[in-house]
């Protein structure tokens, strides 16, 4: 198993909003552990449509390369906080 960083870095996190099937998403980063990228970015969809109470039938922008990025965490470079949680109220 790896562990994989999904990010909605490669569209600006706004702009996604606004894609149809993604209506009021709340999910814009993920850290899962999977196989492979095929595998992260499906679960990353299937936690997204529980998140947000929406089926599978629409296409989630977590499937695709050019809406999202998936990258492999490795334990070498330099130090750094890979994922910070703010809820803002």
């Amino acid at each position: 198993m790896k562990i994989w960083h999904l990010s909605a870095s490669n569209l600006d996190y706004w702009a996604l909003q606004t894609l149809p099937w993604n209506r009021g998403a709340t999910a814009n980063e993920f850290v899962v552990i999977a196989e492979c990228e095929a595998q992260a970015r499906a679960l990353a969809c299937i936690s997204a449509d529980e998140a947000e109470n929406q089926s599978s039938a629409h296409q989630s922008p977590w499937l695709y390369p050019r809406l999202t990025s998936c990258t492999e965490l490795l334990a070498s470079g330099d130090a750094r906080v890979i994922l910070r949680n703010v809820e803002n109220s």
